[in-house]
């Protein structure tokens, strides 16, 4: 299995918990997504063309890497599909957000459904930024495992997150 890690808004591959599931599992790469702090649809582009996806990958994308890895996982076969802290619209609890605008909002969830074999959500229940709703509405379009859990930190920003470790484990 390989796993490709899409980070977030403003991160970078030395984020929250990315680092520790690199010394989890053997074949982990987590790119650096362009222009982090203003991101757009260039961000599923630019995996598309950079980044070896094959029917052994899992894709897990957090917070607007989920929304990246759902692009993705639109167009390319996948072993599976984990979004951790994950929305399919820009609808935050705290504020708004400069991508809001720079992403196209709508989803093929029959492609997705098609093409990852494995689906699971995670939602943080303490989550500053993403309602509940958001994490059970990607449950119910794409037919998913949802995971309402409590993050070690909120929005799954900490260094350690065994929640999302056992979904990788499970795909």
């Amino acid at each position: 299995m390989q796993l490709i890690i899409l980070h977030g808004f403003g991160a970078h591959p030395d984020s929250n918990f990315f680092q520790w599931l690199k010394n989890e599992f053997p074949n982990v790469h987590v790119p650096q997504l362009p222009d982090t702090d203003n991101p757009s649809e260039e961000q599923v582009d630019f995996v598309l063309k950079n980044i070896e996806i094959t029917k052994d990958t899992v894709l897990l994308g957090h917070s607007l890497g989920a929304v990246v890895a759902l692009k993705v996982a639109e167009k390319i076969p996948v072993k599976g599909l984990i979004t951790v802290g994950g929305f399919l619209e820009p609808k935050f609890k705290d504020r708004r957000r400069v991508f809001e605008t720079n992403f196209r909002w709508s989803f093929d969830f029959t492609k997705i459904k098609n093409n990852a074999k494995k689906i699971i959500i995670l939602s943080d229940r303490n989550d500053y930024a993403i309602p509940l709703e958001q994490g059970r509405l990607l449950a119910e379009k794409l037919n998913g495992t949802l995971i309402e859990t409590t993050a070690e930190k909120p929005h799954f920003t900490g260094e350690k997150e065994p929640w999302v470790l056992d979904a990788v484990r499970l795909t």
